[in-house]
């Protein structure tokens, strides 16, 4: 499966693909990325991609460094 994560000026929305079709779509915060670990522990994640059109948190970085898939 694959993660799509889009950080906007208000929100973060999370995409988890199986192929090319859409699994779930989660909403979150764009300042922390709270609901990023549930999300790859619900899912087997094997590609991230992350857009964003903010200057990313200390806690945001943090969070996608964290996971072993996502090279910033």
């Amino acid at each position: 499966m694959n993660l799509i994560i889009d950080i906007g000026n208000t929100i973060a929305k999370m995409a988890v693909f199986d192929g090319g079709r859409i699994v779930e779509v989660v909403y979150d915060s764009n300042l922390t990325l709270e609901r990023l670990p549930e999300v790859c522990r619900t899912y087997t994640i094997e590609k991230a991609i992350v857009a964003t059109v903010i200057d990313l948190s200390r806690e945001v970085l943090s969070q996608l460094e964290d996971l072993s898939l996502i090279h910033i």
